[in-house]
């Protein structure tokens, strides 16, 4: 035992430092904020250095203490463990109420953890170390006290828990005799290729050489796959390398979902393995066993019938083996197998050879030939809803389904997903085609701002946030699992009976709801899966209506509603005395503040950064991970733009952030792209603005957040403006433009902030619409945008004339073709020819307004960041005198089938962002610029690429041949089936010239040709058209040949599902269709 201690100032500071075991202490230094020593474990054989660590308590002092942290991580060697108070937290989350922390302050603690290495051991316990006050209303908790180790003895200390027994010794002994036997195999060939380098490079060497090297990458491969599927991640596509990050990574997660003790029914914490095995299945026993419902049969009567005839017969319509190679195609390749221990890949990649069985299985059961009780078994893992879970119910039973099973469900689901819209309230938002998670959030907003600022109103308002929980009586054994592709849908039409309930109230005037502007519309409720607010009549009886349909649903469906934890928010005009009744009849807690619906705020004041402050949290949350700090440049582009980009996209759907703040998360991503290994902070050597022009442009095609926000807003104005009937659009034309249409609309008289950022999004919209003509009778000649192609989409005016009003006045009603000598003498000849390509279909063709920066003529995000970032003055390339003639190089640059890294590598080079010494002077990180190896010239990136003959020549001599395997993927033509012509369509079109040349080709079951033809047409207007009157000409061809049996094939996907949809948007597509007819 042993004991060391600083001596206190007064009645301040003061630290020791106790031992106890048979480890050896030697001390190494110490001062009044730090005890640094060696640690000698006897018992494990293990030598690691421990500091006691104590933060300067005064804020403006406290950089003293990070420069203290540096200095002694200069002295490392090794394990190195940091325990302590540092006064100061990592991210806003570390604290609860007072004041924000500066953002400063929390970037220079988190910097100094970096340039250490240092990341965070864990804990077990409470979150918070030190509180201050007494009372809710100025409680203040904070996070000061944690431990940190080095990230490279991070795995050395693993968890000491007792392992579950594992069933099949075979299964084990065979998986380590293979690994073992992979790891020597690789050794071998490693060996070989050693040996073989260090011979003459013959040509029979080189082809030695080549084969090895191609043995050696497929081992290589095999191991990444491996870790891979161990790591679970789906983001990092097509990438390098990286089998180190995926172990590492799958290290991390097995650590993270490792359960090492369990509380059971009397609170009692266990450990061991098979205490925890029957905790478990106690739970999970009584949890999957069904029970009988009570009154649900009074509810059953209340449902009113909505499947129609049409509707019904699609649904009874057979099944075919195509739908159930769709699903196959559809279904996540890796996903976590079910029991049989298949993935999904196996029957992608194998389809044709047991295709057939497994068609004809599925088909069976969907006929209800057989039943399938073994493939219905399933896996339950846990994972876990909360950081450190205790409690059971703190994970979610997710169900490993047989992928057989997946199908057959799947292909039951894709029939119901067409219909269930018809079926399901429009107050739910979930899983359903053409519902948004967005619409709930924006709604729930709306609702709560006019409850925020309606103060003088007759009957006052309520929301009830809801806990939904699944009692013992719920019943998932009649097909509700999580895992399961049915449950979402069979959850859906249990959760209808809560909205039945509330409706039929509605309608009795039981339940009225909070009431949407002036007009008599109201809102009682919205529903996502289990997430629901109620919207209640502030007044006894609505308490009590309220509490008996939630009773009686509680009763017919086994949910479960905790008042403990449901939240209520009361309307400004409700008295303090009403409150209470109503508090008191509900049992739940008043919330002061709406709190978080579906992950966003409920409500946003002034202070606009600090509500979304948590994002530069999980920014940082994100990369501080130690796991993510051993990708290369490659890695890392896939890092930011499928996790850091995605982090704030739910948010900036509904609301426009503030530029500082998109400024901040730039920041962020831009320090981390530039970042040169694990500590240092490299050299950035363009902007982020710079990184966002798109890859054909220069730039690294991230994204520009303020553009990406307005682009995700104008969404949703689209929405507004292309369904006016969803609930979201009925809800705000209520409210702002009740007497108007979107795109006319007024911000109003204190609009909420939602409608506010929606509203700052419409300029976009406007700008991007054009008019599709139809029959012409919709738009007019003169003021509205119909011409198709860039530029201004409105006539110049010409011969402007009076009688010359609508478009379906140049159209000749008999042929119903363009008066071409009208057209030509009001306008001049490019306007001509931009009308006369527009394509006519027949007079019943209503005009449309479309989006015309996209060919399907509905509005993307895509699209319109797309527009948005050409809006920007074009990147100027920094050793280029033309970048514009670059744009093709870039393009074939990007398209290489070379290591993502060596791509960046040489896009740095071009843009000349690379550390030679002429930039480094520029930067005043040297003073010399001749290059070192020639002393003949300044070192720059032509004169180490081209001039310096010592640099080429020893990589001339260094370079051996690398043998890169080819592509496995074949591309193939599919034969038709017996007594059926396929025919192959495509099209060339030259955007000068608005001309297309089409072509087409049919063939038989057996390959052979059985005809083919040329055409070509004039005065098209775009490529998409140009592919469509390829696929007319097909179908035209078709007839003169007589094919009455066809099958059409094309490189259009876009035309593809025009010709597919119920809609008749574009005239060219309603040719095709109506040749069909």
């Amino acid at each position: 035992m042993g004991w060391g201690d600083i001596d206190v100032d007064g009645s301040k500071g003061g630290l020791s430092l106790g031992w106890n075991g048979n480890s050896l202490i030697s001390l190494k230094s110490y001062s009044p904020f730090h005890i640094d020593a060696d640690v000698n474990d006897c018992d494990n054989g293990v030598k690691w250095r421990l500091t006691g660590f104590y933060g300067n308590p005064i804020e403006r002092l406290r950089s003293m203490s990070w420069d203290l942290l540096r200095h002694l991580h200069n002295s490392n060697c090794g394990h190195w463990l940091v325990l302590g108070d540092f006064n100061e937290i990592t991210s806003s989350c570390e604290k609860r109420e007072g004041r924000l922390r500066s953002e400063n302050q929390m970037t220079k603690f988190r910097n100094a953890l970096e340039d250490c290495g240092l990341i965070n051991l864990g804990f077990s316990g409470r979150w918070y170390t030190w509180e201050r006050g007494r009372f809710q209303e100025t409680n203040i908790c904070e996070r000061l006290d944690r431990g940190l180790l080095m990230q490279a003895w991070s795995g050395f200390n693993n968890n000491a828990v007792d392992k579950l027994a594992k069933a099949g010794q075979f299964f084990r002994l065979w998986s380590r005799t293979r690994s073992r036997e992979q790891k020597r195999q690789r050794e071998r060939i490693e060996a070989h290729l050693s040996y073989l380098y260090e011979q003459d490079p013959t040509d029979k060497n080189l082809e030695k050489i080549m084969e090895v090297q191609l043995d050696l990458n497929l081992e290589a491969d095999k191991e990444e796959i491996f870790w891979e599927q161990r790591a679970r991640v789906n983001w990092l596509k097509h990438g390098d390398k990286n089998t180190s990050f995926f172990h590492r990574l799958a290290i991390s997660r097995h650590k993270r979902n490792q359960i090492v003790g369990i509380e059971d029914k009397e609170g009692r914490w266990v450990t061991q393995a098979d205490e925890m095995l029957n905790v478990a299945v106690s739970y999970f026993g009584k949890l999957f066993t069904a029970s009988n419902s009570t009154g649900v049969y009074r509810l059953l009567d209340l449902v009113e019938k909505r499947i129609t005839t049409d509707m019904n017969d699609e649904l009874l319509r057979p099944f075919s083996e195509e739908e159930i190679w769709q699903v196959v195609k559809s279904t996540a390749p890796i996903k976590a197998p079910g029991i049989d221990g298949f993935l999904a890949l196996f029957f992608q990649k194998y389809w044709d050879i047991v295709g057939s069985d497994i068609s004809q299985y599925c088909l069976a059961v969907l006929k209800g030939e057989i039943e399938m009780d073994e493939i219905n078994k399933t896996h339950i893992v846990l994972i876990p809803k909360v950081d450190r879970p205790k409690k059971l119910s703190q994970f979610w039973p997710i169900s490993l389904c047989n992928v057989i099973y997946k199908i057959i469900a799947k292909v039951v689901v894709n029939r119901m997903s067409h219909i269930l819209g018809h079926c399901i309230d429009e107050a739910q938002g979930a899983f359903i085609a053409g519902r948004q998670i967005s619409d709930n959030t924006l709604i729930a907003y709306e609702i709560l701002h006019s409850l925020k600022s309606r103060k003088k109103c007759k009957r006052g308002n309520f929301a009830l946030k809801l806990d939904m929980s699944i009692s013992e009586s719920f019943t998932p054994s009649r097909g509700l699992r999580q895992g399961d592709p049915f449950s979402p849908f069979l959850f859906l039409i249990c959760a209808e009976g809560l909205s039945i309930l509330l409706n039929e109230a509605k309608k009795k005037r039981l339940m009225i709801g909070a009431p949407i502007g002036r007009e008599r519309f109201s809102i009682n409720h919205l529903l996502f899966a289990d997430d629901c607010i109620l919207f209640g009549d502030a007044s006894e009886n609505g308490a009590y209506t309220i509490r008996s349909i939630l009773e009686e649903y509680e009763n017919a469906s086994g949910q479960q509603v905790n008042f403990e934890k449901s939240l209520i928010y009361f309307g400004a005009s409700v008295d303090q005395q009403v409150r209470d009744q109503i508090t008191n009849i509900l049992g739940v807690r008043v919330a002061t503040n709406p709190e978080k619906y579906l992950g966003l705020p409920m409500m946003v004041g002034r202070r606009k950064r600090w509500a979304f402050a948590n994002f530069i949290d999980r920014f940082h949350k994100r990369i501080d991970s130690w796991n993510f700090r051993f990708l290369s440049m490659g890695g890392k582009e896939v890092f930011v733009k499928a996790i850091l980009q995605a982090i704030p996209i739910c948010v900036m759907q509904c609301f426009k952030l503030p530029k500082s703040l998109c400024s901040a998360l730039e920041n962020i991503m831009n320090k981390y792209w530039w970042a040169n290994g694990k500590t240092g902070k490299g050299i950035h050597w363009c902007s982020w603005k710079d990184l966002c022009y798109p890859k054909i442009a220069g730039g690294m095609g991230y994204r520009d957040l303020s553009f990406f926000n307005k682009a995700l807003l104008t969404k949703q104005a689209w929405r507004l403006f292309a369904q006016p009937d969803c609930l979201l659009a009925k809800v705000l034309k209520a409210r702002y433009f009740p007497f108007t249409n979107f795109l006319s609309a007024r911000i109003g008289s204190y609009p909420s902030f939602t409608w506010r950022s929606i509203c700052g999004a419409r300029e976009l919209i406007a700008d991007g619409l054009l008019w599709r003509i139809g029959n012409g009778r919709k738009v007019n000649i003169w003021n509205d945008p119909w011409l198709p192609g860039p530029g201004n989409n409105r006539l110049l005016v010409q011969n402007m004339s009076i009688q010359w009003t609508t478009v379906n006045q140049l159209i000749d009603e008999s042929s119903f073709t363009w008066k071409d000598d009208v057209i030509r003498k009001l306008v001049d000849l490019d306007q001509a020819r931009r009308i006369l390509s527009i394509p006519l279909a027949r007079p019943d063709v209503e005009d449309v307004l479309v989006w015309r920066y996209d060919n399907t003529g509905i509005y993307t995000v895509k699209s319109g960041y797309r527009v948005l970032i050409a809006s920007r003055p074009q990147l100027t390339s920094n050793n280029m005198e033309d970048d514009g003639k670059y744009k093709n190089f870039y393009k074939q640059l990007w398209e290489l089938q070379i290591p993502s890294k060596i791509k960046i590598h040489l896009w740095r080079l071009i843009r000349n962002y690379v550390p030679h010494l002429c930039n480094l002077k520029k930067r005043r990180l040297t003073l010399e610029v001749v290059c070192p190896l020639c002393k003949a010239a300044p070192e720059d990136s032509d004169h180490l690429l081209w001039s310096c003959e010592r640099y080429v020549h020893e990589l001339k001599t260094s370079c051996m041949p690398v043998y890169t395997p080819f592509s496995t993927k074949v591309v193939f033509w599919r034969p038709p089936p017996v007594d059926i012509i396929k025919l192959k369509f495509d099209a060339s079109f030259d955007r000068v010239s608005k001309s297309a040349i089409t072509a087409v080709v049919a063939r038989n079951d057996k390959g052979l040709v059985m005809g083919a033809c040329a055409y070509q047409y004039t005065e098209v207007v775009d490529a998409f058209v140009a592919k469509a009157r390829a696929c007319e000409r097909a179908v035209l061809f078709a007839i003169d040949m007589g094919f009455r049996k066809i099958i059409l094939e094309g490189d259009s996907l876009t035309v593809i599902k025009k010709l597919r949809s119920a809609k008749n948007d574009r005239p060219v597509i309603h040719s095709i269709k109506r040749i069909f007819a």
